[in-house]
């Protein structure tokens, strides 16, 4: 069964939808559209690299996947690391606006994910 949120009656079976309503409800998705907006760019890139990850992830032919895996290593991963490093080399300390935000989450549980996988991941990857 897909995931799904039951709020005064009303249904949501999409994951990202559900995540964006609770953020909204809990001021998380940024003090105006635009920040809204980034933080939308925030989880595309995200769910980009996670989507990359799961095509070499769970592939069955060999070459493939290790071509997969190449370009993930090589593309997906490092351009969401660069990302996050620009966005808090200045020293902020939130990917968007001056408050945690459904960005920050994502890119969080993303990280952590890869830390529980750590042969996935190079050391020269690591978000400093």
């Amino acid at each position: 069964m897909a995931p799904y949120a039951e709020i005064d009656g009303k249904v949501i079976a999409s994951s990202p939808a559900i995540a964006i309503y609770v953020a909204t409800q809990y001021g998380m998705m940024g003090a105006d559209d635009w920040e809204a907006a980034e933080i939308q760019m925030c989880m595309d890139l995200v769910n980009d690299t996670i989507s990359a990850f799961v095509k070499f992830w769970f592939c069955k032919d060999e070459e493939e996947k290790a071509n997969l895996k190449k370009s993930y290593m090589e593309n997906a991963l490092p351009r969401l690391l660069t990302f996050i490093n620009k966005r808090l080399d200045s020293g902020k300390q939130w990917l968007v606006g001056d408050k945690i935000s459904l960005a920050d989450i994502m890119a969080a549980q993303f990280l952590s994910d890869h830390v529980e996988k750590p042969d996935e991941i190079s050391n020269d990857q690591a978000v400093s």
